[in-house]
């Protein structure tokens, strides 16, 4: 099962990863997630040649921040993955391919929803006769659109169930249309048939693709700054880490170093600073 895993995730990447202790590294994961969503962590931020563990712990920080912009609650064990645990990667890489195909599946399907909708097919006007059938067509429309919404289920049910919960992107593009063809009054309705008020819907669709195209392009913006602000506070702490590190070497503040050092590569910051303080006192 975990050369399966191996060959798809060397296929999707491009690498050459022999071993599942080798992804250690985070470079694949970080690829991965860029890949399903582009600039969300930046291909010039990942450490692709990381040697040491403060690398690898970069890494595997990018990928939980892409997680957390992107709006998944979704918690890496970064700790273990960072020690080579070869059953811990074996779980995340499950879950991470599970993820990756859900979300390529519901891209497919958003696009082919575009399509759809873009270029219906030719409305004809209504008679006297059709007027007089107009629960017939009306049911008709209401099939052909259970007939999508049932293609485009599946991908929502495999979603797992005890871990993250993505937002569905077909939800996401229903609430920019709803949010653009607003419901048209009782007076209006009555005087439209019912065909007329379908073409309006779907030459208003460009629209809210035109929205969802600039909330993108915002979301886009605000990862870039986030991830500016990011770098410039962790060019801080590179320069602290080298001054401690000179510290150590010289035998200067070695007590006050090592507190540091436990500060530093500790994820939770609140415990890790209450038992660096009581070592200290110690």
């Amino acid at each position: 099962m975990s050369g399966e895993l191996l060959n798809w995730l060397n296929a999707t990447v491009h690498g050459r990863y022999e071993n599942i202790e080798e992804l250690r590294s985070g470079v694949a994961y970080c690829q991965i997630m860029e890949q399903l969503f582009p600039k969300c962590i930046g291909r010039n931020n990942i450490k692709t040649n990381a040697i040491s563990e403060y690398e690898f712990f970069h890494n595997l920080n990018l990928l939980q921040d892409a997680f957390n912009c992107m709006g998944f609650e979704k918690k890496i064990p970064i700790e273990d993955l960072e020690q080579g645990s070869c059953k811990d990667h074996f779980e995340f890489l499950q879950w991470l391919k599970k993820f990756f195909d859900i979300h390529r599946t519901a891209q497919a399907n958003l696009l082919a929803l575009a399509r759809y909708n873009i270029s219906p097919e030719p409305v004809q006007k209504p008679t006297p006769v059709d007027t007089e059938q107009k629960p017939t067509t009306s049911q008709a429309s209401s099939d052909s659109s259970e007939r999508m919404t049932t293609q485009l289920s599946p991908s929502s049910r495999r979603m797992p169930s005890n871990k993250a919960r993505p937002t569905s992107v077909t939800s996401m593009a229903s609430n920019f249309r709803f949010r653009d063809n607003p419901k048209p009054n009782n007076a209006e309705t009555r005087k439209q048939p019912q065909t007329t008020t379908n073409h309006k819907k779907n030459t208003n669709l460009p629209a809210s693709l035109q929205v969802l195209s600039e909330r993108v392009h915002q979301l886009s913006q605000q990862l870039i700054d986030v991830e500016n602000e990011r770098k410039y506070y962790l060019d801080k702490l590179k320069k602290i880490e080298i001054l401690l590190q000179e510290s150590t070497k010289k035998e200067e503040f070695v007590q006050f170093c090592n507190c540091a050092f436990k500060i530093f590569h500790s994820m939770d910051v609140y415990k890790s600073v209450k038992t660096a303080i009581n070592n200290s006192k110690d």
